[in-house]
């Protein structure tokens, strides 16, 4: 595993990487299993599932977001100001890391 360290629960599977963890932190499949990972976002409201469970939801842009924005390594970064479009990424601290069957839907 190439991630420095122990990892926070910040940084696991099925948070807003580095903000906010995931409330359930037993919704994660061991290592060689597939997770099933969906985030759904209606008027700014986003909410996180991961393997079928809802493991964190926020408003995002609002008062307490841009606060814990600026806690997190991301508070001097461009694009961590409320932002109507975006990118999407996808990471693996330079492990093997596969995916598959990612959709984008807007609804």
């Amino acid at each position: 595993m190439n991630y420095p360290g122990t990892p926070k629960d910040v940084h696991k599977t099925g948070g807003n990487y580095d903000v906010y963890a995931p409330t359930d932190l037993t919704a994660v499949k061991p290592a060689g299993e597939w997770n099933k990972g969906k985030i759904q976002i209606k008027n700014n409201e986003v909410t996180h599932y991961l393997n079928g469970k809802k493991v964190m939801e926020y408003v995002y842009g609002s008062d307490k977001w841009v606060a814990d924005i600026a806690k997190s390594k991301f508070k001097s970064w461009p694009y961590a100001t409320p932002h109507a479009k975006g990118k999407i990424s996808l990471q693996g601290h330079g492990d093997e890391v596969w995916f598959k069957n990612i959709r984008i839907k807007e609804l």
